[in-house]
């Protein structure tokens, strides 16, 4: 082989690894789609079917600076289910730049966390608040409350297995629905 023949293949060889090296996977990553509106996650009608509750109205809103997007389903008393997403991509003016950071500051917050398996990357249950707190990606971070109604469970009230059981199914499904839309 001459010179120039060793000299094109190296730089081939050069650019060939200097492309893979750059190469992003877009889908696990801050450049991935922005999520429009936690409700996106979990329907009304889903939030019924793994709570039990008859959801009769609802609320979206969002907390722009720091990448927060809420979906508050209510009963028509007290019970709740709430969704909250926070993107990496659509922080905006925060001391915390990722949707990881907010995830680790809340664990940290929570001391007598419950871990839960099998759930995003990593997740938690904080039993004072009723909240699971999800982490998928680095990029993505959910916590879902579910709240039960008062009136027709006044006296059958969710055992805190139950209330687990409800809050993991609903992580599971908001992942479901987050992998949808990110991973396409």
């Amino acid at each position: 082989m001459n010179k120039r023949n060793v000299f094109i293949t190296a730089t081939l060889m050069v650019l060939l690894i200097g492309v893979g090296a750059c190469k992003k996977d877009s889908s696990k990553s801050a450049d991935g789609p922005k999520v429009s509106d936690a409700c996106q996650l979990i329907s009304q009608t889903v939030a019924g079917s793994i709570s039990g509750e008859t959801y009769t109205s609802f609320e979206s809103k969002e907390t722009a600076s720091v990448g927060l997007k809420m979906c508050d389903y209510y009963t028509s008393d007290i019970g709740l289910f709430h969704i909250g997403l926070t993107q990496t991509l659509a922080i905006t003016n925060s001391g915390i730049k990722t949707a990881k950071g907010f995830y680790d500051a809340m664990k940290t917050n929570y001391p007598n966390r419950t871990m839960v398996t099998g759930v995003g990357d990593e997740a938690f249950f904080d039993n004072a608040t009723g909240t699971i707190y999800i982490l998928y990606t680095n990029d993505y971070y959910i916590t879902i409350n579910i709240k039960q109604s008062y009136t027709p469970h006044s006296n059958n009230p969710w055992t805190p297995a139950q209330l687990d059981e409800k809050r993991k199914a609903a992580g599971l499904k908001a992942i479901e629905a987050l992998k949808n839309i990110v991973d396409k």
